[in-house]
């Protein structure tokens, strides 16, 4: 498994980068809103003239019924796409890329078949994903998991 300690928030990830960019900006977009999710993106500029961004982001959110994404989806969208912008700009501890808040998402999912890390625990992790994704009504085509 993994421990959610070792994962930096999103917020202190940006502290840094204002620290080290006071003159920079970060820009984000909303690329698609739906009924059930949205797609954000993040671009981080080293000064307010620059005119390409240094690293960029993109976070996908579906909306729940319960939890954070009840009622916030847009807002923890954003924040994500914020946080793997500056991931990919190196704010991130060694080997860590996602965010203590995109952890917390994988931890929160508890497998109902087969222990963590077991194959029947995996195929249902997939399944979730795959059964999150088909409830947008968008055309876009839904994975298929082999087994």
């Amino acid at each position: 498994m993994f421990n959610l300690a070792d994962y930096e928030t999103v917020e202190s990830r940006l502290e840094k980068w204002w620290k080290d960019y006071p003159d920079g900006r970060v820009a984000t977009k909303i690329e698609q809103a739906s009924d059930t999710r949205y797609i954000v993106s993040a671009e981080l500029y080293k000064t307010e003239a620059d005119a390409k961004p240094c690293a960029t982001g993109l976070a996908s959110e579906s909306i729940s019924d319960r939890g954070v994404n009840s009622t916030s989806a847009l807002e923890n969208c954003e924040t994500s796409a914020i946080g793997r912008a500056l991931a990919n700009a190196g704010y991130a501890a060694k080997g860590k890329r996602a965010s203590r808040e995109e952890m917390s998402k994988v931890e929160q999912f508890k497998p109902k078949y087969g222990r963590p890390g077991s194959k029947s625990a995996a195929m249902e992790m997939a399944l979730h994903i795959v059964d999150t994704q088909s409830k947008d009504n968008s055309n876009e085509p839904v994975p298929v998991v082999w087994s």
